[in-house]
């Protein structure tokens, strides 16, 4: 998918300098105002119609690939609480939601859902896994519970950090989930 993109990037960037090297060239003809105007005039319109439509490729061509859930994809295996509070996260419990039983650990290859909400100001939390690769994150305001999906492929210890900047115990601010 990243390399599509990069494709994508360095085709656009090609053609723009192709384009602006062409309008450079073409000006060393000296004409009147009254015939160059119009000639510029449909190239840029040309030139913008066709910049929009690489744009709107490109976007398409990215956004289709977004790791996240959106919740009418699939219906979530476990949820899970997590609480924001100066300066830590707090995991809950992790309940399945088909038998409404807890467990210990997140498991694997099952879908969750983390209901996210902090008690005294905005935070943003970030899962990373163990080599330090963010896997996703979300903002979280007091009063305004934010819902993250995600489903991890491999066991392990993840870490969970505050990704916004809440006050003197920040850089300090983490935690564990455990994936069985």
């Amino acid at each position: 998918m990243a390399w599509e993109a990069g494709i994508i990037t360095l085709v656009g960037t090609l053609l723009i300098f192709a384009i602006a090297k062409w309008l450079i060239g073409s000006t060393k003809v000296v004409e009147s105002i009254e015939t160059v105007a119009p000639k510029m005039y449909g190239l840029r319109k040309t030139y913008f119609i066709f910049l929009l439509a690489l744009i709107v490729v490109a976007l398409f061509g990215t956004l289709r690939g977004l790791p996240y859930f959106a919740p009418g994809d699939a219906e979530p295996d476990y949820a899970v609480t997590v609480t924001g509070s100066m300066w830590s996260w707090e995991v809950g419990a992790i309940t399945s939601r088909a038998d409404g039983s807890t467990v210990e650990q997140v498991p694997a290859g099952k879908l969750i859902e983390f209901q996210v909400d902090s008690t005294d100001v905005n935070h943003g939390i970030a899962i990373y896994n163990g080599e330090g690769h963010i896997l996703t994150q979300t903002q979280v305001m007091p009063g305004h519970p934010s819902k993250l999906y995600y489903q991890f492929e491999t066991p392990g210890t993840y870490h969970l950090v505050c990704m916004e900047y809440c006050g003197a115990g920040h850089p300090v601010m983490s935690g564990q989930l455990q994936v069985n």
